[in-house]
């Protein structure tokens, strides 16, 4: 994003409110109609980008509000703004991701400037007077000014600690100190308060666990390998010849190899060291691996191969009554205005000479 002055040295920063943003009067019936639009976009994982096409879409004339009012980048977050704290949390932490992904004119069209939101430009002088941000630290820019809304108010503000972070991260990510600011501080400001400490803890609960398996593995592997390693005061192994020897050190090495496939009931990937072994040379190497449902051929009409063209139906047929939606929303809108026009006729002419 562009750089834009963040506030004191100590992180601290006024919240971005109303009072100096259009209000968009909407009645509650259709605001829960824009929240369950949103939520259906965001109920899959890897879906933040979808929410990011359609606020940057707003931008297109065509575009319209529940209501039926004109829409816009800006307009349409606002409305995300005001039903943000109603989102369970994956659709919020969906929300914030996907603003990371807006373009740098995604409002250019619909409010006449130039938008400034991008990842790391230059400072951009949205305001034609050489200064991007109020003296609160505040963007000018329509479009910053509500991303800073709800990155700052989800940061500050929310419940849930993950949320909070998340929105801090991506605040840090999207906005940064201007250059004529102490280059040291430009992300502490941005940071939740939550961050360090719940990072930390991830990380560590991370490394203890692999740490703890890897231990439990090495444990579990010497054990075998003390199992199959020939007695060498066994006088049948001291009579074998170098030939047969060779043969049974390679047994050995394909069942150490296959060792941890053996202990997990549902593995999902063959040994480490057959990993580029064709099919068949796995089959003969580890042929456990191949018993397990995870590797078993599925059958043509399998659900789960079925589900990515469900998903898409089901996403076509929401992007169908959304269509329809604006559509009827738009003869609405058409005929409260033919109506108005006829009532100020009629006023006009009861209120003419004679």
């Amino acid at each position: 994003m562009d750089d834009h002055p963040m506030g004191d040295a100590n992180g601290e920063m006024s919240a971005v409110h109303d009072n100096y943003e259009e209000e968009i009067q909407i009645s509650q019936k259709d605001l829960d109609t824009f929240l369950t639009s949103v939520e259906s976009r965001l109920r899959t994982a890897f879906s933040p980008l979808d929410l990011t096409k359609i606020i940057s879409a707003q931008a297109l004339s065509s575009q319209t509000l529940p209501d039926g009012s004109p829409s816009s980048p800006a307009r349409y977050l606002r409305l995300v703004s005001r039903v943000f704290d109603r989102m369970v949390k994956p659709i919020k932490l969906r929300c914030l991701i996907s603003l990371m992904g807006l373009e740098p004119d995604a409002d250019k069209a619909a409010s006449g400037g130039v938008a400034s939101i991008g990842a790391l430009g230059a400072p951009s002088d949205a305001n034609g007077d050489g200064v991007d941000s109020h003296s609160d630290g505040r963007p000018k820019n329509e479009l910053n000014r509500v991303v800073w809304k709800i990155l700052t108010d989800a940061s500050e503000g929310d419940d849930d600690e993950w949320v909070r972070t998340v929105a801090g991260v991506v605040r840090g990510r999207m906005f940064r100190h201007s250059p004529a600011s102490e280059a040291g501080k430009a992300r502490e400001s941005c940071r939740g308060r939550d961050t360090d400490s719940l990072f930390r803890r991830t990380t560590e609960s991370i490394l203890k666990h692999v740490a703890t398996a890897a231990a439990e593995a090495a444990e579990g592997y010497s054990t075998a390998e003390s199992k199959v390693l020939p007695d060498s005061d066994d006088e049948s192994e001291k009579a074998k010849s170098d030939e047969r020897k060779r043969a049974d050190e390679e047994d050995r090495a394909r069942l150490l190899d296959s060792y941890m496939i053996e202990g997990d009931a549902a593995s999902l990937f063959g040994p480490y060291g057959a990993g580029l072994l064709s099919p068949d040379d796995l089959r003969e190497t580890a042929p456990e691996a191949f018993e397990n449902a995870h590797f078993a051929p599925l059958p043509k009409e399998a659900s789960i191969l079925k589900e990515d063209m469900a998903m898409e139906r089901s996403k076509a047929e929401e992007e169908q009554r959304e269509m329809e939606q604006q559509e009827r929303l738009k003869k609405l809108a058409a005929e409260r205005e033919a109506k108005a026009g006829v009532a100020a006729k009629r006023a006009g002419a009861l209120g003419g000479p004679g």
